[in-house]
């Protein structure tokens, strides 16, 4: 019997993008970078960053807000003119986008960009760090493949409504060469045929009557990876894959079921990433809405390590004692203020559960301004303790998703 399900499963930090046989109600998801048992539902949050594909190629120096520069990346293609994306904590807008060509080495692509946008710091950017952007990428998997032939050949065709643009489609034939078979005729080029459609094909080469012509792989396996700019509006949309086929190395069409791609955005992220929106997911969004600070306009003069409790900062008249501050992710209490060459603080270090961590020279430093949590007290103190009881519990993360314009799968038990 010949049956399979072409079916689409998460990658990486791609939790936020699900496959779905129709629009379901909110629920918590699992998801891996493996075979996605019956998922119905998971979640985006419009204009949430996440890693693209791409990363910086050379060192870039810092420079100032609005300064036009060209930086050098790994692939101009998953980005577009007119985006804008995020590089550690600076802004950019990409005016323009050069593919690197040939050569050997091959030059670099190259994206031009205005740096320091939305009021960010235009700062130095070490090679390999990620761009950031609001798109994801879906991997596209065969599953169940159990014909006495194996798995040979395959057509992806994905129809983008106008809410969801494509990016770009990228095939895998990783899965598919595995037991020994020629992909040497796959078309690594994606077709756009007009109306939204693409299209992407691979063939191997092997008669299953010729001796020493492998079979191919069953079971389940990557085919491609699709990278998609979401919809920036709540909702749901899907992305159809309607016509996509498998077929066996003899090149008779396997049976298959196809799941179309659907992308559900909502107000509750997952926050930390693992694929499940639950209580962990929760804390991070109370704190994320929780009091807020304002950069102070002072900065570490030297970096930081874990257990320092005295700290050289750039300027002292900025800061006051009894300052609840954050630096980077770590939230600390201003103890004393020390004039000097350069002056320095007294600090208590990991304060509100958050751990002590290392900070760079340069790192700013904000200070706690505003009541956020609505709990009358203003700065970070107790950011999530909002029944005022000194415990920080399930059910102040539940009252504070509430609180906040978020809407929230109820928090297991």
């Amino acid at each position: 019997m010949k049956r399979l399900v072409l079916q689409c499963g998460l990658l990486g930090l791609l939790s936020l993008l699900a496959v779905s046989f129709g629009v379901a109600a909110p629920r918590p998801v699992r998801a891996a970078d493996s075979t996605v048992g019956p998922v119905t539902s998971a979640f985006i949050v419009p204009g949430t960053w996440l890693a693209s594909q791409v990363g910086i190629a050379a060192f870039v120096p810092a420079s100032h807000s609005y300064s036009y520069d060209s930086i050098q990346i790994t692939d101009q293609s998953y980005l577009r003119p007119g985006w804008i994306v995020k590089v550690g904590d600076e802004q950019m807008y990409v005016n323009e986008l050069i593919e690197g060509g040939a050569g050997n080495p091959p030059p670099p692509d190259i994206m031009r960009v205005w740096r320091g946008w939305n009021g960010t710091q235009a700062v130095a950017h070490n090679q390999g760090r990620p761009i950031e952007a609001h798109t994801v990428t879906v991997d596209i998997r065969a599953q169940n493949v159990i014909d006495s032939h194996g798995l040979g050949a395959f057509g992806v065709y994905l129809t983008f409504p106008p809410e969801t643009q494509y990016v770009k489609a990228v095939m895998d034939t990783t899965w598919l060469a595995s037991t020994g078979r020629d992909p040497s005729w796959c078309d690594p080029t994606t077709h756009d045929l007009g109306g939204g459609v693409f299209y992407l094909a691979c063939f191997t080469m092997g008669d299953p009557g010729n001796p020493g012509h492998p079979l191919g792989p069953t079971g389940s396996g990557l085919i491609a990876r699709v990278t998609v700019l979401p919809p920036q509006s709540l909702g749901s949309t899907t992305v159809s894959l309607a016509g996509s086929f498998l077929a066996d190395i003899s090149g008779d069409n396997l049976s298959a079921n196809v799941r179309n791609i659907v992308v559900q955005a909502i107000n509750c992220p997952d926050a930390n990433l693992d694929g499940i929106v639950s209580v962990g997911d929760l804390s991070l969004t109370a704190w994320n809405n929780s009091d807020q600070g304002v950069d102070s306009g002072a900065t570490l003069f030297a970096d930081v390590n874990t257990t320092s409790t005295s700290i050289q900062i750039s300027q002292q008249g900025l800061l006051q004692v009894n300052d609840t501050i954050s630096i980077d992710a770590e939230i600390m209490k201003v103890l004393q203020l020390i004039p000097g060459t350069p002056p320095s603080m007294v600090v208590s270090r990991a304060n509100q559960g958050i751990p002590a961590s290392t900070h760079k020279a340069g790192s700013h430093i904000y200070r706690g301004t505003v009541d956020g949590n609505l709990d009358g007290k203003i700065g970070y103190t107790w950011p999530r303790d909002v029944n005022h009881d000194g415990v920080i519990s399930v059910s102040d993360l539940t009252i504070m998703a509430r609180m906040s314009p978020l809407i929230c799968p109820s928090p297991p038990p």
